[in-house]
């Protein structure tokens, strides 16, 4: 537990917030307590914790300044180069998605067009085969 405390203090050092050892192991103890059971939600820790914080001038003062960050974040309008990049990755998108709709309806017709041409060849060679055979017999009668 000590060994967390250290960790903690290092880390708040590190980004300079000062917060002394009695208020980091209530706030540790809290979390604990507010862990423990999950049905159940006292908003009286909370509370507590909430007023522990908004005493911390160093914790408000690095709200604050992550609010204009990420306020400065939202309205800094996207990179135009970003933008054209994605505006024109959206256009090759739409025209590869429409080359690959227009050879499926060709690939469609084709096969259609071929299934029509065998039925064609296939009743043509019927009728060879028929036309072949009347010539044989009538070639067999001219024989006889």
């Amino acid at each position: 537990m000590s060994e967390k405390i250290n960790e903690n203090e290092n880390n708040e050092q590190n980004t300079g917030l000062t917060i002394d050892k009695e208020r980091l192991r209530n706030l540790t103890n809290l979390t604990n307590n507010l862990t423990k059971n999950d049905n159940a939600l006292d908003l009286g820790p909370l509370v507590r914790m909430a007023s522990t914080l908004l005493t911390n001038q160093s914790v408000l003062n690095t709200v604050s300044e992550l609010t204009k960050t990420n306020q400065n974040d939202i309205q800094d309008p996207p990179n135009s180069s970003e933008l054209k990049e994605q505006t024109e990755h959206d256009s090759f998108s739409e025209k590869l998605e429409e080359i690959v709709n227009n050879f499926s309806v060709r690939t469609l017709e084709i096969s259609n067009e071929i299934s029509a041409l065998k039925e064609i060849i296939t009743n043509e060679l019927t009728d060879l085969k028929n036309e072949l055979y009347q010539v044989k017999k009538q070639n067999k009668y001219l024989k006889e």
